[in-house]
């Protein structure tokens, strides 16, 4: 797949902790939940989109989005 005229990988499935969630417990094992992810590289620089919302398509549109 093209992402931005590069080539991405989509990764669907993996599992991420909540950034937001701050009553966690240092102790306690982290809430996972399902993400997907979007990855591309522009010269140097690596790019991630993820969330649990957006589809493939979704996340291609916000990344063709993003300017120079």
């Amino acid at each position: 797949m093209l992402v931005r005229q590069q080539a991405g990988a989509w990764i669907t499935g993996r599992l991420m902790i909540d950034p937001t969630d701050h009553a966690r417990n240092s102790q306690a094992e982290p809430q996972l939940y399902p993400a997907n992810w979007l990855v591309w590289e522009e010269g140097t620089i690596t790019y991630v989109l993820f969330g649990n919302g957006l589809s493939q398509r979704d996340m291609i549109q916000i990344a063709d989005s993003l300017g120079d």
